[in-house]
């Protein structure tokens, strides 16, 4: 079998093809995916770049999530809180209804307040989220990240209990309302307790504001970030659609010479 024997014009023709050949398949590959570096051998520094940006996004998301618990679980506490202020307005009303009454009225009325007292320790015991309460004790503390770099909002517990509030039984605190100046040093504590449950619905719900803006700031900035990262690789369309037709172009015209060749040369063979 003879070797075959390619020209000069023949090299140079075949390699155009190839060339031209690698250049359609970027471009139609460009076209598919969107993707101008899809991959390190792509674009090392642009990938590698859009990548570190990629990460960035999702331990901002992560955030997001630590941050959406957080504020479940303060929410909760301030449901509580709620339902407590409630307990202590039942209170009120039961130690007014005891004023000026008689030995069995003010009895009745002190079994009635201590009844109601025993919830307080059960609700702020119910008043957790996924094992944090945050009105059992103030050693409790919640510890929530804001941002990609480790940063948390640290929420502090206030115990919201009768003992953390420091209200006392009728029975024995009150000296089971036998005279109105007992009922009335239960109003006063009342008082107390009622100025300390609006104080600590205060400090959370600044704590819920405040988490809620951070929340809203990763989303802008985990947006803003995806977009810049996609600016980095995607594919200019227009452009890798003029790369497609010209090599398209291309690929003919280097067919249409290679032909002309083989034909030339075939023709002089003939003449000699």
């Amino acid at each position: 079998m003879s070797d075959i024997s390619l020209t000069s014009s023949d090299r140079g023709a075949l390699l155009s093809l190839q060339r031209t050949a690698e250049v359609r398949n970027e471009a139609a590959s460009r076209l598919t995916t969107g993707l101008e570096a899809q991959s390190t051998a792509d674009d090392p520094i642009v990938f590698n770049e859009a990548s570190a940006i990629r990460d960035r996004v999702n331990d901002l998301l992560n955030a997001k999530d630590r941050i959406g618990q957080g504020i479940s679980a303060i929410e909760t506490s301030l449901d509580g809180l709620d339902a407590l202020s409630n307990l202590n307005d039942q209170l009120r009303g039961i130690a007014r209804s005891a004023l000026g009454g008689d030995e069995t009225q003010r009895q009745i009325a002190a079994e009635q307040f201590d009844r109601v007292r025993a919830q307080f320790d059960a609700l702020a015991a119910d008043s957790s989220f996924g094992g944090t309460s945050l009105l059992t004790s103030t050693s409790e503390q919640l510890s929530i990240p804001v941002n990609d770099r480790g940063t948390t909002l640290d929420i502090q517990g206030a115990a919201s209990d009768s003992t953390g509030l420091g209200l006392g039984n009728a029975s024995g605190s009150f000296n089971a309302f036998q005279s109105d100046a007992d009922i009335r040093a239960a109003l006063d504590q009342l008082d107390s307790v009622r100025g300390s449950l609006r104080t600590t619905s205060q400090n959370f719900g600044g704590d819920v504001a405040s988490l809620q803006v951070r929340d809203s700031f990763n989303t802008q900035l985990s947006n803003t970030l995806e977009t810049g990262a996609q600016n980095l690789v995607e594919a200019d369309l227009n452009e890798e659609a003029a790369r497609l037709l010209a090599a398209d172009l291309r690929e003919q015209l280097s067919l249409s010479g290679l032909q002309i060749t083989q034909d030339s040369t075939a023709l002089l063979a003939e003449i000699i």
